[in-house]
């Protein structure tokens, strides 16, 4: 949506008027006790100190500090509603610009809020169920049915924990996906850390159909706990969009993407006027971008761009264009035939 509030404005909001989210910082927000507020935590021991050993919120951050290289954030809720996540979401932002946020509920409402937050603020969501079937699991994806927001199964058993859910495994994945050092970087097979053992190790036909839905199974690979492939609930889709969004790599590389074009256009052209020099110079400025990230091989292709006045509206500059990013390579078909 385009406003009228002055800015560089995509199809994922604007730059210079807003703060961006860090896609390198995660956040957990679940239920707990203790701690009020929303707080910076730096390892599994502080956690333990605010929350309790007990509490989910503190299980949470335990996996996601051990999956990437950063500290979290986390808000504790007092009890698992709609309403008490709204509240401590609100209460996040207010304090903090987290690119990932990771949530302790299986509720579909809490969760539809989540995909909310995500598209409203830039940023990623991660969810689990608990003690949801492969077909749960896929009809909750199609519910959810967005680019921003990976789902995860089945349930999992943290190291010296007690307690199974799909919670821990969100949070497991939510912390890989803060440690990614690019936005191409592949995204199968993805090691994850502090996980002891699964509740379901799911057969070849049900990991078809939970990742032809877009949801990001947790299995043993290789003897270790690894998620098989990141996905976006955006899978369920009908059409070519849902397949170009399948892959997380794609909302993660258009929001780097968008981000950079819209720092390089507001810092430049805040005070121009919309003519036809004025609009060279955009372009150019885009197609610097736009090359950059070929040259880096986050692009693989691009065109078809265009910078022109809107027709109904002369303050208006519209910038089009079309690209392409990396196919990550996640099977090989190899067929032997023997001929003598």
């Amino acid at each position: 949506m385009i406003h009228e509030r002055p800015g560089v404005w995509s199809a994922f909001g604007a730059q210079g008027t807003t703060e961006l989210t860090d896609r390198r910082l995660a956040a957990v927000i679940a239920p707990a006790d203790a701690a009020e507020g929303v707080q910076l935590v730096h390892s599994a021991a502080e956690a333990v100190s605010l929350y309790g050993g007990n509490a989910l919120l503190t299980r949470m951050l335990k996996l996601c500090l051990a999956n990437c290289g950063d500290p979290v954030y986390a808000v504790a809720v007092d009890e698992d509603t709609k309403v008490a996540y709204e509240t401590a979401l609100t209460a996040l932002f207010a304090a903090a610009k987290p690119g990932i946020l990771i949530v302790g509920s299986a509720r579909e409402d809490v969760q539809l809020l989540l995909r909310e937050t995500a598209e409203a603020n830039e940023c990623l969501g991660v969810a689990g169920m608990k003690g949801a079937s492969a077909d749960a699991l896929v009809a909750r994806a199609k519910a959810l049915c967005c680019a921003r927001i990976v789902l995860t199964g089945p349930d999992v058993l943290a190291q010296d924990e007690a307690v199974a859910d799909g919670f821990c495994a969100a949070a497991a994945v939510g912390g890989a996906i803060a440690s990614l050092s690019t936005p191409v970087a592949p995204l199968h097979d993805v090691a994850l850390f502090g996980l002891q053992s699964l509740s379901a190790l799911y057969t070849d036909d049900e990991l078809d159909k939970l990742l032809q839905a877009g949801v990001t199974p947790v299995q043993l690979s290789g003897g270790r706990m690894c998620a098989l492939r990141i996905l976006t609930t955006r899978a369920t889709a009908e059409g070519p969009e849902g397949e170009s969004f399948r892959s997380l790599n794609a909302t993660l590389v258009t929001d780097e993407l968008l981000r950079d074009l819209r720092a390089a256009l507001a810092a430049r052209f805040r005070a121009a006027q919309n003519s036809t020099l004025t609009r060279t110079a955009i372009r150019s400025a885009v197609l610097l971008v736009l090359q950059d990230y070929r040259a880096r091989g986050w692009l693989s292709a691009f065109g078809d761009l265009r910078v022109y006045a809107d027709a109904g509206d002369a303050s208006l500059c519209r910038v089009e264009f079309t690209y392409s990013i990396p196919a990550g390579l996640h099977r090989i078909a190899l067929s032997a035939q023997m001929t003598g």
